[in-house]
């Protein structure tokens, strides 16, 4: 348990480039709009593929409350791309309509940490897959 406990350590323990940036360009204030953008138009529709599905009542609701939440989180991507990659695992498990947000922190993790730390969060990501297809109704085909 502890050689297990060393290593994570030394995977997830920050390194002098793995400072924040430090500020925003007018070119990254476009780009972070863009992205915050194209994912709340992802994330709405996903809420309307799942309430089409069947997801009804506290679930849909959950399930908006965690796709605005993420997505809102975007903003902060830049500054903190390991601790939001952390942080959007369990709202992932609940929310589809989180799920372009989620994909969008993952990259950041990718283009702004070490490769070790994308992997980590990519395979939790991967791995809480089957707890959202639980929660979520799939497409059905209906008898017409």
């Amino acid at each position: 348990m502890s050689a297990m406990r060393a290593v994570l350590g030394q995977v997830i323990r920050l390194e002098d480039d793995d400072a924040p940036v430090a500020t925003r360009s007018r070119r990254d204030w476009i780009v972070d709009s863009v992205l915050f953008l194209f994912a709340a138009v992802l994330a709405i529709a996903a809420g309307v593929t799942s309430a089409r599905h069947g997801l009804k009542g506290p679930l849909l609701v959950i399930d908006a409350i965690g796709g605005a939440v993420l997505c809102l989180s975007l903003w902060w991507r830049r500054r903190w791309p390991l601790e939001l990659g952390l942080a959007s695992l369990p709202v992932l498990a609940v929310s589809s309509s989180a799920g372009p947000a989620g994909v969008i922190i993952l990259y950041t993790v990718a283009a702004y940490r070490r490769w070790q730390l994308a992997v980590l969060v990519a395979a939790a990501q991967v791995a809480l897959l089957p707890l959202e297809r639980a929660i979520h109704p799939q497409g059905k085909k209906q008898a017409a």
